[in-house]
């Protein structure tokens, strides 16, 4: 079959319905379509990585979706003090993601390297002064970038 999305779609498929049944019976609390998503583009990757599976777009697709999920998971779980922190977390995921499905080396990721840590530094001094009146409100804009949309 010439149409990988076909496939990879039935996996995800299988994948939701055993883990489902998986999680009826060992009462977890694992999300069942995040874990099937990540359970396809990890074995996708693994092939990838083997010459066996020749399509990136597909599996950086996917690792898109989890990227997304693990953003959203550690934004409700985490107090909103740290929502500060959004843009070099998002950015830190979406890079980890680009860089297991890339070719090139880490050497060559030295700019982005770089820019993630000035990013974090920027984000980290403002949470330390985030209570200083010149800086307050700059925190505050920062931390509600995303509420009310």
């Amino acid at each position: 079959m010439k149409d990988p999305i076909f496939i990879i779609f039935g996996a995800i498929t299988v994948a939701f319905i055993v883990l489902l049944f998986l999680k009826v019976i060992s009462k977890s609390k694992l999300c069942v379509l995040c874990a099937s998503i990540g359970l396809t583009w990890i074995s996708l990757l693994i092939l990838f990585w083997l010459n066996l599976f020749n399509n990136p777009l597909l599996i950086a697709l996917l690792i898109g979706n989890s990227v997304v999920g693990v953003y959203y998971l550690v934004e409700k779980k985490t107090p909103e003090r740290l929502h500060i922190f959004r843009l070099p977390f998002f950015l830190t995921l979406l890079f980890m993601g680009y860089f297991l499905v890339s070719t090139s080396t880490i050497g060559e990721f030295i700019p982005t390297l770089g820019l993630l840590a000035l990013l974090w530094l920027i984000f980290g001094f403002l949470y330390s002064y985030s209570h200083n009146s010149k800086l307050k409100s700059a925190v505050s804009y920062v931390i509600n970038c995303c509420k009310n949309w």
